[in-house]
């Protein structure tokens, strides 16, 4: 694998927007292209998509729109790879969702985290991976 280098030690273009692969989960694991805006050196923050919306939990994003993200570069694409911080008030679903259907869940969600994705998955809306209800089933829910 080409060495990274992170995308650090100039002044950012504070209105330069540019593509950035965010790693994805359709069934299979995917690097899908993405705007980003710079907001400081070595910091950009992930624009709206038309891929993700808040039903979307069949292509789960690692990072997703409002969350501010460090980059690498590698064969002259950049990749998002850190998450620094994040607008959404909605974050730790989305990182549970991702962490479960990959094999990472997170070691602590919150119990009101938890509830949503049980009643999500109980009344069928949205749809949800497989993996979540076999997660769920873990959890004695």
């Amino acid at each position: 694998m080409p060495e990274c280098r992170t995308i650090t030690g100039y002044v950012p273009n504070l209105s330069q927007t540019m593509e950035a692969y965010i790693r994805m989960w359709d069934g299979i694991e995917v690097w899908v292209p993405h705007q980003v805006h710079e907001i400081a050196a070595g910091e950009y923050r992930i624009l709206d998509s038309d891929i993700f919306g808040p039903k979307a939990t069949t292509c789960l994003l690692q990072f997703v729109p409002g969350d501010i993200v460090r980059l690498v570069t590698r064969l002259g694409h950049h990749y998002a790879t850190e998450l620094v911080s994040s607008s959404r008030t909605d974050r730790e679903y989305w990182s549970l969702l991702y962490g479960i259907v990959i094999g990472e869940p997170p070691p602590n969600p919150s119990r009101e985290t938890v509830e949503r994705v049980v009643s999500e998955v109980e009344t069928g809306s949205p749809w949800h991976h497989p993996f979540v209800a076999s997660w769920m089933e873990k959890l004695g829910t």
